[in-house]
């Protein structure tokens, strides 16, 4: 009998650690939740290779987004992008110092400045990074 009760105990515990997980109905479970709170946007900004040509030509960026979400890109004063989870969109620009944002839905935007050079090519990883 009392190995019955135990049963039932550990199965309503199961079922109401289950209601919990599930965030009851708020379409979020509280396990992502606490995981969006933990979690940051970061970024790393490298050259990937400059190319000596005459005249100066734009700026390629590689721009990667290994996330699960959509990033919306955002230049200052300039053009916005879209760029898809875990893929990877080509930027062409002129040469100059940009102010930047970049947002996920459920986190702080990341924003700030990047400086690109003419014939020269970058690689911009967006990524998740916790604690």
């Amino acid at each position: 009998m009392k190995k019955w009760i135990l049963l039932l105990v550990a199965i309503v515990a199961v079922v109401l650690n289950i209601g919990i997980v599930q965030g009851q109905g708020t379409g979020r479970s509280s396990h992502q939740a606490d995981v969006s709170r933990t979690l940051e946007l970061r970024e790393t900004f490298n050259i990937i290779k400059s190319y000596v040509q005459a005249p100066a030509k734009d700026a390629i960026i590689n721009v990667e987004n290994k996330t699960n979400q959509s990033i919306k890109l955002q230049f200052t004063g300039g053009t916005a992008y879209t760029i898809s989870p875990n893929s990877i969109k080509t930027i062409m620009c002129t040469p100059g110092h940009f102010g930047y944002e970049a947002q996920i839905s459920g986190f702080p935007p990341l924003a700030g400045k990047v400086a690109v050079a003419a014939n020269t090519e970058y690689s911009w990883v967006f990524y998740y990074s916790g604690p």
